[in-house]
């Protein structure tokens, strides 16, 4: 059964925060011993290896992952920023192998194969699901969810975000052991008898008609309708290109512009040159999209609806919640973050929940198989003790 031990502490500098983090997350073992952890954490700069040293001194050969985030938010503190959150997960039954996937953006595939193997070489059986933190910034243009479908395979089921380094655009670092590197996607295979749920919502609408992608190299778009992009977006939303992130793309994978199965790009990088557009995340060939909007109570409102839906699904009640959710959307909603999971207390009152914002957020669709990358979305993992074991 899955036991879960959650520190989360605020503090002056990174050493301060993960020490306090580590204190808390201790004193709720209840003596159990971990197995296994993940770390977030705001700050960006300091001693990380110190740091996950310090939290593998504290609880001996532990199995930990994790990377820089753009916030923290735990059932044990709530949202916090210049802080570190750690989960520690424990449990008969229950077995983690971290894992690091270094120099990830020359060779996504064959770095994150070889990692997997050494990691997986680590456990007594096939995995239950995969939690991955690729570098949020190096990995922009690669197609994350493809990787991870060839490497980890079409049925494991793959969720976490890209580490982040709140907008500053510098730096992300991804942790795996007593060691922290940029470039790179660490992840955590987990093996235990778990059922699993999960919900991915976004909140914003769809609007006008569809368009076709006439032309796309990965995440550079470079025509739209047999127009250059920058000179399409413009048409529609006039030439403050400041402005294009208000309305991301909705791109429809199975063709059906009316279907609720879509997912958002943000633009990222404009080329004014030759009026090709850099988003975050890639398309598929000849793509269709349509412009859209949202407001804060739609984010929160999809917030919820990602939670609520994982939570219905899922047999019995949780034994731990995760989520992963979009950094733009924390600028957003501002003083309203915490309301993300405000759902919880009438709906899950008690659980332990962990998670952190993102420069991108993997998980699944309701209705489409594999992984998927996603822009500005809500994505939740419940976990519960499965009706019949392994």
């Amino acid at each position: 059964m899955l036991h879960v031990a959650i520190g989360q502490a605020e503090g002056l500098s990174l050493m301060d925060a993960t020490k306090a983090a580590v204190d808390a997350a201790a004193a709720r073992l209840d003596g159990r011993r971990p197995v296994g952890g993940l770390l977030f954490t705001s700050f960006y700069e300091g001693d990380f290896a110190a740091a996950l040293d310090l939290v593998r001194q504290a609880f001996g050969p532990l199995e930990l992952s994790g990377c820089t985030s753009d916030g923290e938010a735990t059932s044990s503190g709530g949202f916090s920023e210049q802080s570190c959150a750690l989960l520690l997960f424990c449990g008969e039954g229950v077995e983690c192998a971290a894992g690091l996937a270094e120099g990830f953006s020359a060779d996504p595939e064959g770095t994150m194969t070889q990692a997997a193997a050494q990691a997986r070489a680590k456990l007594s059986g096939p995995e239950t699901f995969c939690l991955v933190m690729p570098d949020g910034l190096t990995t922009i243009g690669i197609p994350l969810d493809q990787v991870f479908r060839s490497v980890l395979g079409q049925e494991l089921p793959v969720f976490g975000g890209s580490a982040g380094d709140s907008f500053l655009f510098q730096r992300t670092w991804q942790f795996c052991g007593d060691r922290a590197v940029s470039d790179s996607c660490a992840f955590l295979l987990v093996r235990a008898p778990l059922a699993l749920a999960h919900g991915a919502r976004c909140g914003w609408k769809p609007l006008g008609r569809p368009f076709r992608i006439t032309e796309v190299c990965g995440n550079e778009v470079k025509r739209i309708e047999d127009q250059p992009a920058l000179e399409f977006l413009a048409r529609y939303l006039g030439p403050d290109t400041s402005q294009y992130c208000q309305f991301p793309l909705a791109v429809f994978p199975d063709g059906d512009e009316s279907s609720d199965s879509f997912f958002l790009r943000d633009p990222l990088y404009i080329n004014r040159q030759d009026g090709s557009i850099r988003f975050v995340g890639n398309f598929p060939e000849r793509a269709l999209i349509r412009f859209a909007e949202a407001g804060r109570d739609d984010i929160v409102a999809a917030a919820h609806e990602s939670l609520d839906h994982a939570l219905s699904a899922l047999p019995g009640r949780p034994a731990l919640i995760l989520f992963f959710s979009c950094a733009s959307r924390r600028r957003i909603l501002g003083t309203r973050t915490a309301e993300e999971l405000a759902i919880l207390a009438e709906r899950a009152p008690g659980v332990p929940y962990f998670g952190f914002y993102t420069y991108g957020e993997i998980g699944a669709m309701d209705n489409c198989a594999g992984t998927c990358f996603f822009n500005d979305t809500f994505v939740t993992l419940a976990l519960a003790e499965a009706e019949h074991g392994r």
